[in-house]
């Protein structure tokens, strides 16, 4: 950790610090042997949670057929907006990501990390928001029974 940490620290950029990025990225895990790959693999590796959520909500938003998305997405049926608004930010990200990987400069990885920082903390209450009422769902035994019912 200490490594890329201290190679972090050098950059000449406005970037968030090191240890709120981890906090939140687990970006100490990287391993960059290369100098001007760090932002790079810092981005990648900020982009690779964005996707995680994005997955998590497209599922609610447009269930496959298991047990655990039919489920979910039971729960967010009526009112799925501000999900809809949440999944096109995080896919928004993950696409501008992708496009960066066409043509790496440190100048954009830079800009980019400080706004996919900055995006993440704005959007963790309605995410924390959410994990908590899928939390909640699984702890009823009851409505576990409803849909398998509702679903079987």
């Amino acid at each position: 950790m200490d490594n890329i940490k201290q190679r972090y620290e050098k950059l000449k950029y406005k970037l968030p610090s090191f240890k709120e990025l981890d906090k939140y990225f687990e970006v100490s895990s990287i391993e960059a042997e290369d100098d001007n790959l760090i932002l790079t693999k810092i981005r990648r590796k900020m982009i690779e949670k964005y996707e995680d959520f994005a997955q998590l909500i497209g599922n609610l938003l447009m269930p496959e057929a298991t047990l655990v998305n039919m489920h979910e997405a039971k729960a967010f049926h009526e009112d799925n907006e501000p999900l809809l608004k949440l999944y096109q930010k995080l896919v928004f990200y993950s696409r501008s990501s992708a496009q960066m990987d066409l043509e790496i400069i440190e100048e954009d990885e830079a800009r980019f990390i400080s706004d996919l920082f900055n995006a993440w903390k704005n959007m963790l209450p309605e995410l924390n928001k959410i994990m908590a009422k899928l939390k909640e769902l699984w702890k009823n035994d009851r409505s576990i029974k409803e849909s398998i019912g509702y679903f079987g």
